[in-house]
Order: C-alpha cells, then structure tokens, then sequence
C-alpha cells in the first residue's frame, strides 16, 4: 500500500458504474439554486425571501456534496471503505454518509479486524473494529469473504485476520 494514498478496500467486482454525465457535476446544482435564490430574492419581500434563500442555498451544496460523491464512487476515487499507510501506520476511512466528512482511523497493532453489520437488516450499517479503533460505513452490498478480497489482503499486510459477522 503506498504512503499516504488511498487505496479503496471495498469495490463490488459485479458492478460498474458509468462515469457520469456533465449535468451530475457537483456545481451543476448549486448554480441552479443560486439562480433561483437570486429570483426568489427579486420577487418575494419581507423576510421570508431570507428564509427561501438560505434554504435554496443550503439544498444546493448537500445535493452538490452528494453529486460530488457519486462521482467519486462512480469513477473509482473513493470506494465504501478506503485504507492509506500514513507515518507507518495503517488508517482506514469509511463513507458513512454523503454528507459528514470521512475521518481517518488508525488501526495499529494486528489481531482480529471484525467487519461487522450493525442495525436492522435493510440498513446495512457495518462497522470495522480491531477492538481499539473503529470506522463504519453504509452499504447495499452484504460484505463478506467473497466479496472483500482487497480488504483482507491489506488486513494480512498490516497484521491483521478478517472476521465477518451478522
């Protein structure tokens, strides 16, 4: 695993994903809703243009982190589940969701590194521990041996076994 780069551990082999369209770029929504805040603006009166405005802006960049991030995905720059080697340590992040930024967690030390699937079973909410330190992530795919191979080979390469559980 090279320094510091992310490396993705978990791509699903049985789907690809088209690179996306011009109209799915990130600032494609957030020049829409400024453009309609800008009318909303000129026609309202009163306060509650404020109020429209804020809300037209604020949709804007969540749809835009969101189109970020599906590009991301789609392209094969992040992945569910990302691992980098940073000051000789191993740290992984995982994409909880589109909207909080991935925190890098250490994992140090070797053992068991337990992929568990958390919460009811439509959610598929599944968290990485070693016990010591902790990432999740949301997925639509059930992650286990078959279908996890980089994972556990970076897991062995750091000192790691993988342990799937329900």
């Amino acid at each position: 695993m090279n320094n510091e780069e992310s490396v993705p551990l978990l791509v699903n082999p049985h789907e690809s994903y088209p690179k996306p369209s011009s109209l799915r770029h990130w600032s494609v929504p957030i020049i829409i809703n400024l453009a309609v805040a800008v009318a909303v603006f000129a026609i309202l009166e009163g306060g509650i243009r404020y109020a429209v405005v804020a809300v037209l802006v604020a949709g804007g960049l969540v749809t835009a982190r969101t189109y970020w991030v599906s590009g991301e995905l789609a392209t094969g720059r992040i992945s569910l589940l990302d691992g980098r080697v940073q000051d000789g340590k191993w740290q992984l992040a995982g994409l909880s969701n589109v909207v909080s930024a991935r925190t890098w967690v250490t994992f140090d030390g070797g053992g068991v590194l337990r992929l568990s699937r958390t919460g009811p079973v439509g959610a598929r909410a599944y968290i990485v521990s070693d016990g010591r330190a902790s990432t999740g992530f949301r997925s639509a795919v059930d992650w286990d041996e078959h279908n996890a191979p980089s994972l556990i080979d970076a897991a062995r390469e750091h000192g790691y076994t993988v342990r799937f559980e329900e």
